[in-house]
Formats: C-alpha cells, structure tokens, sequence
C-alpha cells in the first residue's frame, strides 16, 4: 500500500480529506484527493495544511512523533499528555 494511500485511509478516505482540506462542493474534489492515494500528495498541499498531516507523516517515520498527538484508525486523536498541578518554584 502507498504512503499515500495509508495517509488518505487513516484519514477517514478521499471524501472526508476532501472536506478538511475545505474542499467543500467544489466539483471533482473527492476525485481529486482520491487521484492523490496513487501518485501521492502535492508537497504543496502537505506544506499549507501540516498540522492535518503531521501526526499521519510522524507515523510513517518522516517526522519525529508528538505522543500527545496519535492518530487513530477512524481519524480521530487521543492525547496521552498528563497535565500536572502545583506550584513552580
């Protein structure tokens, strides 16, 4: 399976990428993005929305992985930060 592909399925698929990236009904969108699970997504595209892609990215090796950040299979997040109290001195 292509890095890609990998990306856009952990996402939640072409339509549901299409929609975070504000795509919106813009004709051909979906098509778009699923186009992008064989011959990859535009650098541009990675560049102008890394916060969406960073935890994906991080998984495949490219970035170093924020553990408070981990993707799930059906696209979501959980966070496993610990927030401790008290005073600092």
């Amino acid at each position: 399976m292509d890095k890609a592909n990998i990306i856009i399925t952990s996402m939640g698929g072409p339509t549901k990428v299409a929609r975070l990236l504000g795509f919106g009904q813009t004709p051909g969108a979906v098509q778009r993005v699923s186009n992008w699970k064989k011959r990859g997504i535009p650098s541009r595209v990675l560049l102008e929305h890394a916060g969406l892609f960073r935890p994906y990215l991080a998984l495949l090796g490219y970035l170093a992985q924020d553990p408070g950040n981990t993707p799930r299979t059906d696209g979501s997040h959980s966070s496993s930060r610990r927030v401790e109290t008290g005073s600092v001195p």
